[in-house]
């Protein structure tokens, strides 16, 4: 009677490294690759509301670009917290970011 071998089954687990090496963005670069390809009046925009959440943002330099998520993630605190946190009226009125 011949014997079978038993079914081999593999797991494969694919995570960031293995997309990023297809070429696709991180959230750590994922603004940096698409800052050449957003229109100037919203790269101004945009530009003031990364510098409010990231004082040493400069556009020129890499390294200053913010991981997309961690900005999403403070402007969404800064609106919900806008009201209780402002005494005076800004720059910034709260549905601005939010249109952004």
């Amino acid at each position: 009677m011949p014997t079978t071998k038993p079914e081999r089954k593999c797991v494969y687990v694919i995570g960031a490294g293995f997309s990023a090496g297809l070429g696709y963005p991180l959230t750590s670069d994922l603004l940096m690759r698409l800052w050449n390809r957003i229109d100037d009046s919203l790269k101004e925009q945009l530009s003031r509301v990364i510098t409010f959440h990231h004082p040493g943002f400069d556009s020129k330099r890499f390294s200053s670009f913010p991981n997309i998520e961690q900005l999403l993630s403070e402007m969404l605190v800064n609106e919900e917290l806008f009201d209780a946190s402002r005494q005076y009226k800004g720059k910034f009125l709260n549905n601005k970011p939010r249109a952004l």
